[in-house]
């Protein structure tokens, strides 16, 4: 539950921080779920892209995506 004094952004139905530790998520997925959760309250754009920030580290790491293929999957996306 949440105190008086949390932050605005904070203040969801699940609080991402649950959510990531009960899935028991790794550092990147519970970062994209963060920042996914939060960027209407908070920071908007710049949350949206910290969250692509951290899929495109889960594509790298996990997927083994090269450079490029991530470049061209993106580029066709916009």
């Amino acid at each position: 539950t949440m105190s008086e004094g949390t932050p605005k952004h904070y203040q969801l139905k699940i609080e991402p921080v649950v959510y990531i530790v009960e899935n028991e998520m790794n550092f990147q997925d519970g970062n994209m779920i963060k920042y996914a959760s939060r960027h209407r309250q908070k920071d908007g754009a710049k949350d949206v892209l910290k969250a692509i920030h951290y899929g495109i580290i889960t594509l790298k790491e996990v997927y083994k995506v090269a450079d490029i293929e991530i470049r061209d999957a993106i580029n066709e996306l916009i």
